[in-house]
């Protein structure tokens, strides 16, 4: 009896052992939760695409901010949020996303070259604060061309016009 009992035994643990469907079984589980993941980002970026292009960046701004609820630091939500912050002029928040977008994808050019741009703004303001506030005597020379050079590059690289936005300022460096 008791050799019954631990061949019986030996054929669950062996069939128990050889069994890799258990494995398997939860791998398409996984896979099925990652792309339903994706499969919802895809569906908000196509939307929030959409309202952005239309001009409703604060429905777009929902759409992208719902990404990142479901995906936190998404790199296109991030990257989409700094251009609507920066069309809005709240140059900050804008800043704020690019840094998070590149923190996601440290590669995203479009991200670097952005809050570099917001960046060099700010730095203008602060060149002139310090040429109006520095000793007179001090030869300001090369902080007055550095800021010349800053005006220079943000009336020709950010001037809003009918062609140039935020989003193609990556692209008109290369021309």
């Amino acid at each position: 009896m008791r050799s019954v009992l631990v061949s019986i035994l030996l054929v669950v643990v062996a069939g128990c052992a050889s069994n890799p469907g258990n494995v398997d079984a939860l791998k398409p589980k996984e896979q099925t939760e990652q792309e339903k993941l994706r499969a919802q980002l895809s569906v908000h970026y196509d939307s929030a695409e959409s309202l952005y292009k239309a001009g409703k960046l604060g429905e777009a701004e929902a759409e992208f901010l719902k990404m990142l609820a479901l995906k936190p630091g998404e790199p296109n939500a991030c990257y989409r949020l700094g251009t609507i912050a920066f069309k809005l002029a709240d140059y900050e928040k804008s800043a704020a996303y690019f840094e998070e977008a590149i923190r996601a994808n440290p590669k995203h050019f479009k991200a670097h070259f952005n809050l570099a741009s917001i960046r060099l703004m700010q730095s203008e303001n602060h060149f002139k604060y310090y040429a109006a506030l520095v000793d007179p005597d001090t030869d300001i020379r090369k902080v007055s061309q550095l800021v010349a050079d800053i005006d220079k590059f943000n009336n020709k690289q950010l001037a809003p016009s009918r062609e140039q936005t935020l989003d193609n300022l990556a692209t008109t460096i290369k021309k």
